[in-house]
């Protein structure tokens, strides 16, 4: 038999049909402050609805916690605000605040989203980067489309125990704003996979810097043909869904060549699936 835990603030939250005008929806979106980015195709499709007549009145409402401040709704509101036109909705007052995670508005939440909620710092750097470094050890034999489909508490559970994860988002973006070329999430997750593998986080961060910048290298390094092959190479490869896979796949290759002293005219990237290995 399933029990429920129940809390007695629950019992305090207050419902009730009201009539949300343009300059309601202004006041209460002033104080939304912990909502995921909103969504502008939402937000276009909302407003169409008020226009043409076709806003029903549903059973989700637009949620306050009893901080006052809004924690969901936003683009109801926002739609509400833009289109200057009043309609009704059920509002909901003095909620507990760690419903949002349950909320859903018919915009589903992302990973990402609930992180932000939250309040994680680069929440978004992290999920891709944890959805990386477990694909990498859980799917190494396939390609990593829709297979690697990882729960939000998965995720954070992986977060919280990747001791290294804030330093490795950290030095990623510093290479990346070096070389656009590169992906925040795919170098994040080399960081971590070279650490597990035991490999000197100096050492690490000299390759990803020449890597970068260009610095030292010369005609026949590895990095220096890898680097080449990034500038020349049509977008198109790097910007399919597997494009993080791809890179990552391509930064243990550069690696291994590079750690092994190799002279490469022309970089070949590895033949996926399966994944390279460190060596």
């Amino acid at each position: 038999m399933t029990t429920f835990s129940f809390k007695p603030e629950l019992a305090k939250m207050n419902v009730q049909q009201v009539i949300m005008t343009p300059e309601w929806a202004k006041e209460l979106l002033q104080k939304n402050k912990k909502n995921r980015a909103p969504k502008a195709a939402l937000i276009i499709k909302l407003r169409g609805d008020i226009r043409r007549g076709k806003w029903h009145l549903t059973h989700q409402p637009i949620a306050i916690d009893t901080n006052g401040q809004l924690i969901d709704g936003q683009h109801r509101l926002m739609a509400i605000s833009q289109e200057g036109i009043s309609v009704p909705l059920m509002l909901a007052t003095d909620c507990v605040a760690e419903t949002m995670i349950a909320v859903d508005t018919g915009n589903q939440r992302t990973i990402n989203d609930i992180l932000k909620i939250d309040g994680m710092k680069n929440s978004a750097a992290k999920a891709s980067t944890v959805k990386l470094y477990l694909s990498f050890y859980d799917y190494p034999g396939v390609y990593w489309n829709g297979r690697n489909a990882y729960s939000a508490q998965i995720i954070g559970e992986k977060i919280n125990d990747l001791d290294n994860l804030d330093q490795a988002i950290l030095m990623a973006k510093r290479f990346y704003y070096l070389f656009k070329q590169l992906n925040v999430s795919a170098i994040a997750c080399f960081i971590l996979l070279a650490l597990d593998y035991e490999y000197d986080i100096e050492e690490i961060d000299l390759f990803l810097h020449k890597l970068s910048s260009g610095e030292d290298i010369l005609i026949g390094d590895p990095i220096y043909a890898y680097r080449q092959f990034l500038i020349n190479i049509s977008k198109g490869r790097y910007y399919s869904r597997k494009a993080t896979q791809l890179l990552l796949a391509d930064f243990i290759k550069v690696f291994n060549l590079y750690l092994k002293k190799a002279e490469v005219r022309k970089y070949h990237p590895p033949t996926l699936p399966p994944m390279p290995n460190f060596l």
